[in-house]
């Protein structure tokens, strides 16, 4: 059977690393915006926290722009200068001034959070009235801060407002408690004493009126003698009835005087002994008035500070104002919302994967040291980090020319030299998988290089090649191995290393141990604290 040439092999790996290569680099391609289906135009932010060059401008979550650049403003000293450009399929409005001389609906930008990483983005609103805007005009409104960040700042503003509320209700109980404390005093016996002086009044005042009757009825209407008899005697039943219920009221409420006097007297008694205490009280009670009207004069100011809010949030001015008034922000913060949470569900669906392995070369009868860390967002593509600890060490070859004097020498001396150090190796590469395909690109052993690898066996048996260390002066190094997985953390592993260059082709053998993210949770768990 006829084998393929070593030169023949090389071009085709070449050949297939540079159509992976377009491939993948076309796939992450970005798209930009051009000058002449574009117009510029201009932002001032007070913070451009996670804004770079180049960022994206979107416009209900589809990009309409990009950042052209971010630099500081010269008119002001402190703020951002922020141009942008916009496709002009994007109608920009100036807005238009209100009856207070702002400037309303016009366009608005706002700067969004992209994820977590702190990455930024902005988000534009055309705006509804107004002149257009044109090339290197100024966008009219501008929001730094924005979502929920924005109406926590609000919610914390407000909390003042609740504190001065309930120190009024505190102030307004301590109040009714001096209040209480003074009626019960003098002044609270005094009018006791007068309740009862009208009430004996009121008794003599009708016991006088039976009589006026009664002398009215026997000398005036004499005539009718048979019936009005009956009625006097009636009148003098009932009159005889008030004046037992006046006697006996009239004894009760003099018990009442005894004891009410009683009770003042013990009262004076016990105000006399606590006269500094009463002195006190009416001081605090007084002091208690005093801030009481300082409280409602806080409390005017607080409400008229809660009605002008409340007008300006039913206007629709304000964050919070267009949050409630504009149907558009309110989509703009659930997508944003939407955003996070899809983020977030990437971060849960993250899998990291930590490999160690250790490989010994029959020929050079040498260990090589392999410690990995693979992120894998995803089922079909990962990110994949390594270092590695090689015997051969790191070679690196250049040619040094020297000028010489001596007759008996060339005038230029052309030197090669090869220096070879112990330093340690990284790989770094993004891998794609395409069902049982995987193509990795990306750098090799501290050189650029690229590989395959054919998965089986439900991803136990992997057959992989590398092709690494492309532009030095000798044969690009080939290596393969063939890798068997067992009970999900036992790798076993056995290849070729540098499969053309027959002075360093060397065979390989090793072993290694695989842990997920879950293995290592489970560790951290069970092991012992110091």
């Amino acid at each position: 059977m006829r084998t393929l040439s070593p030169a023949l092999a090389v071009g085709l790996v070449v050949v297939g690393t540079a159509v992976i290569t377009i491939y993948l680099f076309g796939a992450v391609q970005k798209r930009t915006i051009r000058a002449e289906d574009s117009i510029e135009v201009r932002a001032i932010f007070d913070d451009v926290s996670g804004l770079a060059e180049h960022s994206r401008v979107t416009m209900s979550g589809l990009p309409v722009g990009e950042i052209v650049s971010i630099e500081l403003d010269p008119e002001s000293g402190r703020r951002a200068l922020v141009r942008l450009r916009v496709e002009k399929r994007v109608a920009l409005h100036a807005g238009e001034p209100d009856k207070h001389g702002r400037i309303v609906n016009g366009a608005v930008l706002t700067r969004r959070q992209a994820s977590l990483l702190g990455d930024y983005y902005l988000d534009l609103s055309p705006g509804i009235a107004g002149p257009l805007l044109e090339p290197g005009g100024e966008i009219p409104k501008v929001v730094s801060v924005s979502g929920v960040a924005a109406l926590m700042d609000q919610l914390e503003e407000s909390g003042d407002t609740f504190e001065r509320l309930d120190k009024i209700v505190r102030n307004i109980e301590s109040v009714t408690d001096s209040l209480a404390a003074v009626t019960g005093g003098d002044v609270g016996a005094e009018r006791l004493d007068g309740v009862l002086s009208d009430i004996a009044a009121a008794s003599e005042n009708i016991a006088a009126a039976t009589y006026d009757m009664q002398r009215f009825l026997r000398e005036t209407v004499i005539a009718r003698q048979g019936n009005i008899d009956n009625i006097i005697l009636n009148v003098e039943r009932f009159t005889t009835d008030a004046m037992s219920t006046v006697a006996k009221l009239d004894k009760s409420l003099h018990r009442t005087a005894q004891n009410i006097e009683s009770v003042s007297g013990t009262a004076r008694q016990v105000v006399d002994r606590n006269a500094d205490r009463v002195d006190r009280i009416i001081g605090g009670v007084e002091q208690a008035l005093v801030e009481l009207r300082a409280s409602v004069a806080t409390l005017d100011g607080a409400l008229g500070n809660i009605r002008d809010v409340t007008g300006k949030v039913s206007e629709g001015e304000g964050t919070l104002g267009r949050l409630v008034t504009d149907s558009r922000l309110a989509d703009s913060l659930e997508d944003t919302v939407d955003d996070v949470s899809e983020l977030v569900r990437g971060f849960s669906s993250l899998q990291t994967r930590v490999e160690l392995r250790i490989e010994y070369g029959i020929l050079a009868e040498s260990t090589k040291t392999y410690f990995g860390l693979r992120l894998q967002p995803r089922y079909d593509r990962w990110y994949q980090i390594e270092l590695i600890s090689d015997p051969r060490g790191r070679t690196r070859r250049m040619t040094r020319l020297t000028e010489t004097n001596d007759p008996t020498m060339p005038p230029l001396l052309r030197e090669s030299v090869v220096s070879t150090t112990d330093d340690l190796k990284f790989s770094l590469y993004f891998a794609k998988r395409f069902h049982f395909l995987v193509a990795r690109l990306g750098i090799i052993e501290s050189t650029g290089g690229s590989g395959i690898d054919f998965v089986l066996l439900d991803d136990a048996l992997r057959l992989a090649v590398d092709a690494f260390a492309f532009g030095e002066d000798r044969i690009p190094r080939f290596r393969t191995s063939i890798n068997w997985v067992l009970f999900n953390h036992l790798q076993l592993t056995a290849g070729v290393d540098d499969i053309f260059d027959g002075r360093h082709r060397d065979y390989f053998f090793g072993l290694g141990l695989t842990f997920t993210d879950n293995d290592l949770k489970t560790l951290l768990t069970v092991a012992p604290s110091p």
